[in-house]
């Protein structure tokens, strides 16, 4: 019975800890805390328990050889298809990297959408620029989180 409770509590930490990591739902944390209608500021490297110098933000439909070509780093054994990649590098080596789940017709409940002009097909940040104003909006039942990069 007590070894039933510890391995049911051991899941449940693993759970919480593995979930805290991904930036994306620490952003859909920030998100539910932030009343509507308000500036809430999101601030990438305060969400990050390692160091970074460089994040990649990319669209869905880009394949693993441009995101190699890109980052300059193998992602091959990393790339999921039909994924939002977030990657972030130290020098020539991925410290996290993120392939949330996308739907082509429609948002993901708790989907963060980086805002950036429909002609780019990804965007690097870097700890001292990765600065974002947040809104939440709504589609159906789901909600997602637009971020809109703050100018220095």
């Amino acid at each position: 019975m007590i070894q039933n409770k510890l391995i049911l509590i051991s899941f449940l930490l693993l759970f919480l800890f593995g979930c805290r990591k991904n930036i994306e739902n620490q952003i859909g944390i920030k998100g539910r805390d932030c009343p509507t209608n308000s500036n809430c500021v999101i601030t990438i490297s305060q969400l990050t328990d390692f160091s970074w110098d460089k994040m990649y933000v990319f669209e869905p439909t880009e394949s693993f050889q441009t995101i190699n070509k890109i980052i300059d780093i193998d992602y091959s054994k990393f790339y999921k298809d039909f994924t939002r990649p977030i990657i972030f590098t130290k020098g020539k080596k991925i410290v996290h990297y993120e392939n949330n789940r996308s739907d082509p017709e429609d948002v993901i409940d708790g989907q963060v959408i980086f805002d950036y002009p429909d002609s780019l097909k990804y965007m690097v940040y870097t700890p001292s620029n990765a600065r974002f104003n947040l809104k939440a909006k709504s589609s159906g039942d789901k909600i997602y989180y637009i971020l809109t990069l703050i100018s220095n």
